[in-house]
């Protein structure tokens, strides 16, 4: 029985030694030590190398020589990998480094690359899988977009479910590391492509470079464009968050363009029957939470939103059809909303104010871009915005010989007048 006891009690020494952590430096603990990210454990008494008993960097826990073991929480001769590898490369040893497995992607294909493409406010990332393109005879570290300047070159590795990647980054700026732009009515496109370059293998280039074209697109921002201009009519409206703690603030605007880059101003005039676009733009980070929505637009002859005469434009958050021409182009899709109507004249005014009732739908919810009243689930308040006047030109007599188009809404309402006398 004493026997059994000694084999056992040997065999537990031998498993709990399995690891033989070094003690070549000192115990950080023992010497005030601390360790950098990137750089090492040292001693807050000289500054000495120290030996941690946790890792919790990615890299450099131990001295040159020593590799982490994470069974026995030490630095150890014994060769090792940490942090682990992922599940395409292997630990390569001694050298405790991982590299990617060869064994993988036998009879791999260049169409079995597939990028993927994230279009954040700010950034541009484009990331492709490290192994399976090295496998492919690559060298994804060496990727660039249209532009390689040293500004463009912004390539660097992380892991993505558990798979070495190499991701690469540009701003959505016009112009930079050769981005180019394509703006409509609501969107502006910015477009470039990302060349993957052979790896040179002793010498000798198997295979050709690829290139993938990407595009991102984000809703017009309508504020950069009021700053162009001199007195642009425009306003703004503060919407709570409601449970959520702050406000956000909505601006609008008419424009001349549907590029959303030319404002109104004040001063000038409009013709009956121009085509002008409106453009409400919340000044809020788009997390994906919500997006604005107007629920209804219309115009009054005169600066008040409960005025009993309007023409409605939006109804239920889409297109009225109440004789104005009005073509809804994004509504409860982001946090811009853009419209477009053609202008018209109110009988004896050269006055028009065009109001909009607006609100934060979340979008989760769904039904955010719904035609009716109860499209979308709220989120915070809702609020009139409106902006004017818009000051209509004299409205010219419709002949054959200028071709002059009025509005369908002043013909109406002359004609009415017209019948009204005739009555008397």
């Amino acid at each position: 029985m004493a026997l059994l006891m000694a084999l056992l009690f040997a065999a537990l020494l031998g498993e709990a030694g399995a690891v033989d952590c070094s003690a070549a430096y000192p115990l950080c603990n023992a010497c005030a030590g601390s360790c950098v990210q990137g750089a090492g454990c040292f001693c807050g008494t000289d500054g000495s190398t120290c030996l941690p008993q946790t890792c919790d960097m990615d890299t450099l826990c131990c001295p040159d020589g020593l590799f982490w073991h994470t069974s026995a929480n030490c630095c150890s001769l014994e060769p090792t990998c940490y942090p682990a590898c992922m599940a395409d490369e292997a630990c390569k040893l001694p050298e405790g480094v991982c590299i990617c497995n060869s064994t993988l992607h036998q009879g791999a294909q260049v169409t079995d690359v597939v990028p993927m493409f994230m279009c954040d406010e700010a950034l541009i990332t484009i990331t492709v899988p490290k192994c399976l393109l090295e496998k492919l005879r690559y060298n994804p570290a060496g990727m660039h977009v249209r532009t390689p300047t040293v500004d463009c070159m912004n390539s660097y590795n992380q892991v993505l479910n558990g798979i070495r990647m190499w991701s690469e980054q540009i701003l959505p700026v016009t112009g930079f590391c050769g981005n180019e732009v394509v703006i409509n009515g609501t969107y502006t496109t910015y477009s470039n492509y990302l060349e993957i370059p052979a790896a040179t293998i002793n010498g000798i280039i198997y295979v050709p470079n690829l290139r993938y074209n990407f595009s991102c697109s984000y809703p017009r921002n309508i504020l950069a464009s009021l700053d162009t201009v001199i007195n642009p009519i425009s306003s703004t409206l503060t919407l709570s968050l409601g449970g959520a703690s702050g406000v956000i603030t909505v601006t609008m605007a008419a424009f001349w363009d549907s590029s959303y880059t030319n404002p109104i101003t004040a001063v000038q005039q409009i013709d009956v029957g121009t085509t002008f676009y409106f453009g409400l733009s919340a000044a809020s980070p788009d997390d994906g939470t919500f997006v604005l929505r107007a629920d209804s637009c219309y115009a009054t002859p005169v600066n008040d939103p409960n005025s009993p005469t309007r023409v409605n434009l939006i109804t239920g958050g889409c297109s009225a059809d109440q004789g104005v021409t009005t073509q809804v182009l994004m509504n409860g899709v982001a946090m811009s909303v853009f419209f477009s109507a053609e202008s018209f004249a109110f009988d004896g005014i050269s006055s028009v104010y065009v109001f909009c009732n607006t609100r934060l739908c979340v979008k989760a919810g769904g039904n955010c871009t719904a035609c009716g009243n109860i499209a979308g689930r709220s989120a915070g308040s809702s609020g009139n915005i409106g902006v004017g006047p818009f000051t209509m030109s004299e409205i010219p007599e419709l002949n054959f010989a200028s071709q002059t188009v009025v509005s369908w809404t002043v013909l109406v309402s002359s004609l009415i007048t017209l019948l009204s006398v005739r009555l008397m």
